[in-house]
Parts: C-alpha cells; sequence; structure tokens
C-alpha cells in the first residue's frame, strides 16, 4: 500500500478515470460526488478514517463513475489492481469482506 497525503479540496480522483486503485482512510474524510451539467454536483456520500472506497471501479474493472474529494486535509492508503490481486490469494477474509461492501453498495 501507498501513502498519500491531500490538500483540502484536491481531487483523488474524476468520473471517467481508470479505476484501478482502492483506498483507504487513515485521517480525514473523503466526498464522493456525482458531476452533473452547469459545474453542479450531487453529493453521493462521505467517507471518514477506517472506511475505503474506490473499490466497485476496481472489482468490476470499469471507469470510475463519481468523483472524489478531501474536503480538509486527508491521509490515504492505496492498494493498486495488482497488489489486490497479490492480496486476494493471502488474505481471503480482507478481500471477501471488501467484495461483500461493494455488492451491498451496488445494490443501493
Amino acid at each position: 500500500m501507498t501513502l498519500h497525503s491531500f490538500k483540502a479540496g484536491e481531487r483523488i480522483f474524476a468520473r471517467g478515470d481508470a479505476g484501478d486503485e482502492l483506498y483507504l482512510i487513515r485521517r480525514g474524510s473523503v466526498r464522493i460526488v456525482l458531476p452533473l451539467e452547469d459545474d453542479k454536483k450531487h453529493h453521493l456520500s462521505t467517507f471518514s478514517r477506517g472506511n475505503f472506497f474506490g473499490e466497485m471501479a476496481l472489482l468490476f474493472e470499469q471507469k470510475r463513475t463519481a468523483s472524489a474529494r478531501v474536503p480538509g486535509y486527508a491521509e490515504l492508503y492505496s492498494l493498486d489492481k495488482a497488489s489486490f490481486d497479490h492480496a486476494t490469494e493471502r488474505y481471503t477474509d480482507f478481500v471477501t469482506q471488501i467484495r461483500r461492501e461493494a455488492e451491498r453498495r451496488s445494490s443501493n
């Protein structure tokens, strides 16, 4: 995993970006928004310390369907696709939990 620091207002990813990483929040929070017309945005969710996000695009090998920004300072761990695939072999409980959460989120 790689540790990243983000300043207030920084973008983590944008709708349409490659979904090749998932993120775990070490410090701060992350807002997930759906960009609309005329620079408007629809707030989908806010995640905070201990939560993860970005798993749906990673698991389903899709582009990002929403954008992610930090409202204040944040530290995030990222796990890329190759590392995630390797983890699926060693840490089955962790991966099972992520897959269940992705299924739950996609059904809402």
